[in-house]
């Protein structure tokens, strides 16, 4: 069957392709089939937005800019106008983004697992991955979860860090990462690629439905004259957000990131009041940890233990107090941002390095062993 999938913003719509393209084109097409009354305007709207890449592996898709009211547009088959279908997300068990169905019974268990797993004992070590085979190397591992790196899933399509990418691409990548996994994933949706409270709710539903379980949600603003997202802003969207995984019957764990020391804005006394101002107003509006990046004092990570009422989560890296005195501050969770891709970068220009100038490669018996690489994918 040729299948047309329509994922909006708020819920799936059953309009046959052949009655989208007779509207807009004002051609008939054999097969052409009614609309069974879905909003025309949205579909006209969506098309007139739309563009053709070209064939990919059998499959042809519209990309629709994010900022449209369509998400998502997807045909799949040689002649989409004759037999086109969309298929009824909102009343399946199965939610899908790309072609990749998502048991929500199993996410439910996933996003509660991970939720268990900022309560303790032990503290959550949450590595961050920018690819499938790199989350798959984690699982592999032994970690309980893992995060995604938005700086590194950028870097890897080839773009800059700061929502440079977009948001379609970044959610294709979240997609592939959860689907090759059994780990629960938090995903890095970064400030959520819009302008707007009912946008960045949206957003986050896709990432829910690519196959997420958690999401990291910062106020930085990337405005110099204006650094930090105003409190209200934000607590409302984490208030949004959570309503909306609430009905979609998901626990998410929202990590509500703090920009105020990344940022540097104000002296430190200011820095660490803001912090804690901001961090417990995030926790009321429904954020499940605290994420103040760019934090790396250790007398100031035990503060805001003390004065913030909800976990925390650290980002390891130089200068930051070891795993152990973390979790011995009452820390609740460590991730590692784009530290991890960064690594296996700088191997690999050490190895181009010797390469280049020895012609010689030293490194190569440092490298994944064929036996593991053999069980990244089966």
């Amino acid at each position: 069957m040729n299948v047309l999938l329509l994922t909006t913003r708020s819920e799936s719509l059953i309009v046959p392709l052949a009655s989208v393209f007779e509207d807009i084109q004002g051609s008939q097409y054999p097969g052409k089939a009614r609309s069974r009354g879905q909003p025309r305007a949205l579909i006209n709207k969506t098309l007139r937005n739309a563009s053709w890449p070209g064939e990919r592996c059998g499959r042809t898709r519209l990309h629709v800019p994010f900022y449209s009211r369509s998400a998502a547009l997807m045909l799949g088959g040689p002649d989409p106008l004759h037999r086109a279908y969309v298929m009824q997300r909102a009343a399946s068990r199965f939610s899908l983004i790309g072609g990749h169905p998502v048991d929500q019974s199993l996410q439910r268990e996933r996003a509660e697992r991970l939720r268990d797993l900022h309560r303790g004992p032990a503290l959550l070590i949450l590595p961050n991955a920018w690819d499938a085979a790199s989350a798959r190397l984690f699982e592999l591992a032994g970690f309980e979860a893992i995060g995604t790196t938005s700086s590194g899933i950028a870097t890897s399509f080839g773009y800059p860090d700061g929502q440079r990418i977009p948001a379609e691409t970044m959610l294709t990548a979240i997609e592939r990462i959860a689907a090759s996994i059994t780990l629960p994933v938090s995903a890095d949706m970064e400030a959520g690629y819009e302008l707007s409270v009912e946008g960045v709710i949206s957003s986050m539903r896709l990432a829910l439905q690519a196959g997420a379980v958690g999401i990291n949600f910062e106020d930085g603003t990337g405005n110099p004259s204006r650094p930090l997202a105003s409190i209200a802003y934000q607590s409302e969207a984490i208030g949004g957000i959570r309503m909306m995984a609430s009905q979609a019957g998901i626990p998410l764990v929202i990590n509500a990131r703090l920009d105020v020391f990344l940022r540097e804005v104000g002296s430190p006394r200011e820095q660490l009041a803001a912090a804690v101002e901001r961090g417990n107003a995030y926790l009321e509006a429904g954020a499940d940890c605290v994420f103040p990046i760019g934090l790396k004092d250790a007398n100031t990570i035990a503060q805001l233990v003390r004065e913030i009422h909800g976990p925390i989560n650290i980002l390891a890296s130089e200068g930051v107090p070891s795993i152990d005195e973390l979790e011995a501050m009452g820390v609740r969770r460590v991730s590692f941002g784009s530290s991890l891709i960064r690594s296996c970068l700088g191997q690999a220009w050490k190895e181009a390095q010797d390469i280049r100038r020895s012609r010689s490669y030293p490194h190569f018996a440092e490298a994944l062993p064929r036996d593991l690489w053999g069980k990244l994918f089966r």
